[in-house]
Formats: structure tokens, C-alpha cells, sequence
């Protein structure tokens, strides 16, 4: 598959994703988990992003972890604080 047809295919994913969090964000589907799946959904996509639109694949590890546990961190501690809150 060259690159071209490659970012096209992640850039459906990533529509398809957007679309499937928001559906189930908007229908509140999962009741009390509907922030952790949609901030998975989140995860996955910041994932995608980074590692196809800025090219972490090629870039050195270090780089790659330091954005791989930011979005991780970002992701935990947002679905941590909403699960706090319901208390």
C-alpha cells in the first residue's frame, strides 16, 4: 500500500472513530462509562495522529514515549477526575 492510499485509509478511521464517540457521547450509551470510552476513543485517535500525521514511527524512541505517555497522562487523569467527581 503506498503512503498516499495509507493516510487516506487512517484518516477514515480516524472519521469513523470521531463519529462513533460522538454518537455514543451524545447518547450517553454506555451510562457510566460513556467518558472512559470516549476518551479511549480520544486516545486512539492522538495515537493515530501522532504517529502518522507527525511521523513518530520514523522518529527516535524517546520522542515517540514522551508523546505516548503525555496523551496517556492526559487521558487517565481526565477520566480519573470525571470518576472523582461522581463520587
Amino acid at each position: 500500500m503506498n503512503a498516499s492510499r495509507k493516510l487516506t485509509v487512517i484518516w477514515l478511521v480516524l472519521v469513523c472513530a470521531t463519529i462513533a464517540g460522538w454518537a455514543l457521547a451524545e447518547n450517553h450509551g454506555a451510562g457510566r462509562w460513556t467518558v472512559v470510552c470516549v476518551m479511549l476513543f480520544a486516545l486512539f485517535k492522538a495515537r493515530l495522529v501522532f504517529l502518522h500525521f507527525m511521523e513518530l514511527t520514523v522518529a527516535p524512541f524517546a520522542w515517540r514515549l514522551i508523546f505516548e505517555a503525555w496523551i496517556a497522562a492526559c487521558v487517565a487523569m481526565i477520566v480519573a477526575m470525571q470518576w472523582i467527581g461522581r463520587g
